[in-house]
C-alpha cells in the first residue's frame, strides 16, 4: 500500500484535535476534510481525500454527485522455497467502484473486484486449510489457480453532527496499532449496521454484524452457518493528546441444540454490558472485554496499550498454575512520525502477546472469528511477537520496511494447544501449566521493503517493487523462503501477508 497516505491523517491527529479519534477506523470524510460533501468511509489502509481516477462524474446539481473509477491489482513475482521449490506468483485483479454524494447527509459507495491469482506458498498454506485469504473467500480451485471476488459497500446518513449510521458489507478497525486486540481489518468483510455517536470529547460506536463459519477443512466442501456479533466501543479524549477506551463484544451462534436463535434482539440493547444479558437469557455466548490508552506529545510521538479479556480468575492468576481459562492477550507501542524533524520519515514497533485459547469457545460457531479467520489479531492465540515499521518518503517515493519476529504454538496430531482459536477449548490438552508458545514451539522471522511510486495521486495508483523473505524454524523443520515481485495496483484494501 502507499504508506504516505495511509499514515497522512493519523499524523495529523497527533496535533491534538480533541474532536478527532484516531483508534476507530475507517475515519469518515467530514472528520479529515470539513469542507467536503460528507461521510464517506475509507479502509484504513486507504485515507487519502478525494483521491480516485474517475471515470465518470456526473453533476446533476450541487448536491448530488456520481462518480465511477477502475480498480486494478496486477501483479508478479518469483518465490524460491528451500522444501518446496520455486513457483511464479500472479494476481491479476480488475473491478470498478461507485460514489454518489446526496447533499451532506447521504452517501452510498460500492466496489467490486474479481481476481484470479496464484498465491505465495504461505498464503497457499492459509487458502488450502481454511478455504480463505485475508480479504476474500476463495470461491474456485484449479490448478494452481485460485478466484476470489472483492466487494466493499455502504450506505451513509447523518442526520445530524452527532449521530452516523452506515449500513455496508466491510471490515473496522480498533486501535492505534498495526494489529488490533480487538477489531481488525486483516480478515475478511461482513454485513453490518455501524451506528456512531459523537458529543463533546466522546466517541461510541455500535456494529451489529452478520458472520459466517464455514464446516470442514477441506474448503472445497465448506459449508456456511450464519453468526453474529454486537459490538461496544466508547472513546474518550479526556484532555489533550490522551485518549481512553473501553471495548466489548458478544458473538453468538445461530443455532445451538434447542432453538433457531436468529439475531437476538435483547442484544440491540447500545448501552448496557453484555454480561448481566448473557446471564439473563442462561447463553454461554463468547463475551470479550477490552480497554485502551494512548498519549501522544509533541505532535509527533504517540504510546499507546490495548488489554482485551475473554475469560479469567483472579485468584487463578494470583496462583500462577497456568489454568486454560485465563485469556487475554495485551499490546503495547510507540510510534513517531518525522522524528528529530527527519522529514518524510516515519517509525512504528510494538509488542503483542496472546495467551492460548484466548477469543475461542466451545465451538467455531462462537469462537472470535469470520470466514475462518480471525477478528481480533490475525494470527489468532498462543504467540507473542514484535514487529517494526519504517517508511520514508520523498514526494511521491517511497521505501517501506517491515520487520517481523513471532514465536507460536501450533498443534501436534489430534492435540489442540490453544492457538488455532476455531478448535474447540473442550479439545485442550491439559487443565493447568498453559503458558504462551506451547505445543509444537514455531520461530517465524519476516522481513519485507518495497520500493513504491505514486503514478497518479488522483487515483492512487502504485508502482511497486518488493523483497520478502520468509524463515520458519521448529523441531520438525525448517522452511525459507524468498519472494520478489513487482505490482501496479489502487489501494483500496488491506490484504495482509505479514504473519
Amino acid at each position: 500500500m502507499h504508506i504516505q497516505n495511509a499514515l497522512y491523517f493519523q499524523k495529523e491527529a497527533l496535533k491534538g484535535d480533541l474532536d478527532f479519534h484516531s483508534g476507530i477506523r475507517p475515519y469518515l470524510i467530514n472528520e479529515i476534510q470539513k469542507d467536503s460533501l460528507n461521510l464517506i468511509d475509507y479502509d484504513s489502509s486507504f485515507m487519502k481525500k478525494e483521491v480516485r481516477l474517475t471515470l465518470g462524474n456526473f453533476n446533476s446539481s450541487k448536491k448530488v454527485k456520481f462518480e465511477f473509477y477502475p480498480l486494478f491489482n496486477i501483479s508478479a513475482g518469483v518465490e524460491h522455497h528451500n522444501h518446496l521449490g520455486t513457483k511464479f506468483v500472479y494476481d491479476l485483479g480488475a473491478g470498478v467502484g461507485f460514489r454518489s454524494n446526496f447533499g451532506k447527509k447521504l452517501s452510498i459507495e460500492l466496489n467490486y473486484r474479481y481476481d484470479l491469482a496464484s498465491y505465495t506458498f504461505a498464503e497457499d498454506s492459509v487458502a488450502s486449510n481454511f478455504g480463505v485469504i485475508s480479504g476474500s473467500k476463495i470461491d474456485k480451485f484449479s490448478g494452481i489457480h485460485r478466484s476470489s471476488h472483492f466487494i466493499r459497500g455502504n450506505l451513509s446518513y447523518s442526520p445530524s453532527k452527532y449521530f452516523n449510521f452506515r449500513l455496508g458489507y466491510g471490515r473496522h478497525f480498533i486501535g492505534e496499532g498495526y494489529r488490533s486486540m480487538f477489531l481488525s481489518d486483516d480478515g475478511n468483510p461482513y454485513p453490518y449496521l455501524n451506528i456512531q455517536t459523537k458529543v463533546w470529547r466522546i466517541k461510541y460506536i455500535n456494529i451489529f454484524a452478520w458472520q459466517r463459519d464455514f464446516q470442514g477443512s477441506n474448503y472445497a466442501s465448506l459449508k456456511p452457518r450464519n453468526k453474529f456479533s454486537s459490538t461496544h466501543y466508547l472513546s474518550l479524549n479526556a484532555f489533550k493528546g490522551f485518549n481512553i477506551g473501553i471495548f466489548e463484544t458478544v458473538i453468538w451462534q445461530d443455532k445451538d441444540t434447542l432453538i433457531n436463535r436468529g439475531f437476538d434482539i435483547r442484544y440491540l440493547n447500545p448501552i448496557i454490558f453484555f454480561r448481566p444479558v448473557e446471564y439473563a437469557t442462561g447463553s454461554a455466548d463468547n463475551v470479550i472485554l477490552g480497554a485502551s490508552i494512548s498519549y501522544r506529545f509533541l505532535e509527533k510521538y504517540q504510546f499507546y496499550y490495548q488489554w482485551s479479556i475473554d475469560e479469567f480468575l483472579l485468584k487463578e492468576i494470583r496462583a500462577n498454575n497456568g489454568w486454560w481459562a485465563n485469556k487475554f492477550g495485551m499490546q503495547g507501542g510507540f510510534k513517531a512520525f518525522e522524528p528529530f524533524n527527519w522529514k518524510g520519515l516515519y517509525f512504528q514497533i510494538e509488542f503483542n502477546w496472546v495467551r492460548p485459547f484466548t477469543y475461542a469457545h466451545i465451538n467455531s460457531m462462537q469462537a472470535n472469528a469470520n470466514q475462518n479467520l480471525p477478528l481480533a489479531h490475525i494470527k489468532g492465540a498462543n504467540f507473542h511477537e514484535i514487529l517494526m515499521r519504517v517508511n520514508k518518503s520523498w514526494g511521491r517515493l517511497n521505501l517501506y520496511t517491515f520487520l517481523l519476529y513471532n514465536q507460536y504454538g501450533a498443534d501436534q496430531d489430534t492435540a489442540s494447544y490453544g492457538g488455532n482459536i476455531l478448535r474447540s477449548y473442550e479439545d485442550r490438552s491439559f487443565e493447568y501449566g498453559n503458558k504462551t508458545g506451547q505445543g509444537l514451539k514455531n520461530n517465524l522471522f519476516l522481513a519485507r521493503v518495497s520500493l513504491n511510486y505514486l503514478l497518479f495521486p488522483e487515483s492512487a495508483l502504485t508502482l511497486e517493487l518488493g523483497y520478502e523473505f520468509r524463515y520458519n524454524q521448529n523441531e520438525l523443520r525448517t522452511d525459507l523462503s524468498n519472494y520478489v515481485f513487482i505490482s501496479f495496483k489502487s489501494n483500496l484494501w488491506n490484504r495482509n501477508r505479514d504473519y
